[in-house]
């Protein structure tokens, strides 16, 4: 019988452990394990019967030349060789694991575009290739470079490679840096983890994840304990300084808002419940009914203010009305910006903020010369292209607290809400819209990322969603009051201006850089090593 190479299944079963560590499973212990078998099938040798028989670990195989396209026949069956391992499909095995994470966990993409099942698979499946050959070729690197490395600085190794890519993920225009390894812990107990992320951004927390799951491949691969015993106290470690990081932040909250209830501000997100191009006439009547100081419109809710003069007026008489600070989403034309006003309660205007970071393929159509069939079959047109901002505001209320914005999609980069609180920012808003997503696990997603933000930076977010999930969200990163997918009022309650920067809205990307630069240092010495013994 022909010998059956399993070891491709590594990748999808990783994939699918890993997605059900996010919304809406929410099984997020499964995060510090679900890479596991990836792993192990990334640096155990793929070795064939020979001759009726086995090779043995003793027997080394002669090392085969690095193919980076080896991928490209990732679940061919091998064929028995003497002395030789079958060719490598580490690189393979990275596409399938990225092509399930995005199928699976990101099936809401079919939501946001397009009536046919045609129109709906095209992007999905299109999207799930693309991150798939991103991870195909963070494995195949891995792949060459792991099994040639000591084991007890492999599993470092690997997860200062997973944060590099995790990083690369989240550079460039095209950027699509979603299921990030760290946010996994935005729910349920795994906030007590996620803590970690407010000493080094969410890469220490997904360098600490990638550790224990390497970690642990190793000690199945070994069968040594040692590594276990190793993970088990990163991961509690990690757990108790969490939980005690909550629960003094708890009593640091309750206590300051018992004792500076003068300077708690009541705030309000506002949520409508459905997407409307001009949603005036939905959110003053929630706007006057709210009664807070500070009152937050969803993204684009207002329609255009610019050259609409009676839209603006009617906005500043509403200011007036309300005595609030209202922050309203618009989306202005000529050109096309996705902008967020400050109205004040005198009814005067207190600046501006223009997102500075659009989502490719709905606020700018890369490629049109080329792609621009297929966008107009979703009816997308030049015209929709959209001017990113060029800068952060950092706005005023009239009670002198300084407001930060994140609009959106924006959220899933961490130096956006960085740069607003290296501006000064006490508060952090973050006006959405999120109906794109339907009612999907993209919504629960999306918060949960909001939720990372929250505490990187230790500030509270208030977050409006036009169809949910709005919310007011803790600098420990809970959930104070929220409102679900498809209800209509306003989240309320009271915050807390903060001016204490954490180590990680401090440090920046420093955790994700010094990953890089290791990874790129083992390359180099991996490569140096096999050039000195002759290739073998």
């Amino acid at each position: 019988m022909k010998p059956r190479n399993w070891s491709w299944l590594s990748a999808p079963l990783s994939g699918v452990l890993l997605v059900l560590a996010f919304p809406n499973a929410n099984l997020w212990p499964l995060a510090w394990v679900a890479l596991v078998p990836f792993y192990r099938a990334l640096t155990t040798p793929l070795i064939a019967p020979m001759n009726g028989g086995v090779l043995l670990s003793s027997q080394a195989p002669t090392q085969r030349p690095f193919r980076p396209w080896g991928f490209l026949w990732a679940a061919r069956p091998f064929q028995p060789q003497a002395l030789q391992p079958p060719r490598s499909n580490r690189g393979g095995l990275g596409f399938w694991l990225g092509f399930t994470i995005f199928l699976t966990g990101v099936y809401w993409i079919s939501e946001l575009n397009g009536t046919t099942p045609a129109d709906k698979l095209f992007p999905w499946i299109g999207l799930a290739a693309i991150q798939g050959s991103f991870f195909a070729i963070f494995a195949a690197l891995a792949g060459w470079a792991l099994p040639k490395l000591p084991a007890p600085i492999r599993p470092a190794a690997f997860a200062a490679g997973w944060v590099t890519f995790e990083l690369v993920r989240s550079l460039g225009t095209l950027n699509f840096p979603w299921m990030i390894l760290a946010v996994s812990q935005a729910h349920g107990s795994g906030l007590y983890w996620l803590q970690f992320v407010s000493i080094g951004g969410q890469w220490l927390l997904s360098f600490a994840i990638a550790l224990v799951n390497g970690e642990l491949a190793e000690a199945w691969q070994s069968r040594s304990k040692e590594p276990v015993y190793f993970a088990g106290i990163i991961f509690v470690s990690i757990g108790i300084w969490g939980f005690f990081t909550a629960v003094k932040f708890d009593l640091q909250d309750f206590s300051a808002h018992k004792a500076q209830a003068s300077n708690t501000i009541a705030v309000a997100a506002l949520q409508g419940g459905r997407e409307a191009s001009d949603g005036v006439p939905d959110y003053a009547p929630l706007t006057e009914r709210a009664k807070a100081q500070l009152i937050v419109w969803p993204e684009a809710a207002a329609g255009p203010l610019i050259g609409a003069e009676w839209r603006s007026k009617y906005l500043s008489e509403l200011a007036i009305r309300t005595k609030a600070d209202l922050l309203i989403g618009s989306g202005e034309a000529r050109p096309h910006t996705n902008t967020v006003w400050h109205l004040r309660p005198d009814g005067s205007t207190g600046g501006r903020y223009d997102k500075q970071v659009l989502v490719p393929g709905g606020e700018f159509f890369p490629l049109y010369e080329v792609l621009g069939p297929i966008y107009a079959r979703f009816g997308a047109t030049p015209e929709w292209n959209h001017v990113p901002g060029s800068k952060p505001a950092v706005f005023t209320l009239a009670n002198g607290t300084k407001v930060g914005t994140i609009i959106c999609y924006e959220s899933v980069l961490p130096w956006v809400a960085r740069q607003e609180v290296q501006q000064g920012a006490e508060l952090l808003v973050q006006p959405t819209s999120d109906s794109s997503f339907g009612k999907t696990a993209g919504p629960y997603q999306h918060l949960g990322i909001v939720i990372t933000r929250a505490v990187e930076n230790r500030r509270y977010i208030v977050r409006a969603a036009a169809t949910g999930v709005s919310a007011i969200i803790s600098p420990e990163g809970k959930v104070i009051a929220s409102l679900d997918l498809g209800q209509t009022g306003a989240v309320t309650g009271g915050v807390l201006p903060l001016t204490e920067r954490s180590l990680a809205s401090q440090i920046g990307d420093l955790v994700a850089y010094l990953c890089a630069a290791g990874s790129a240092v083992a390359l180099v010495v991996v490569g140096r090593r096999r050039g000195s013994t002759g290739g073998q």
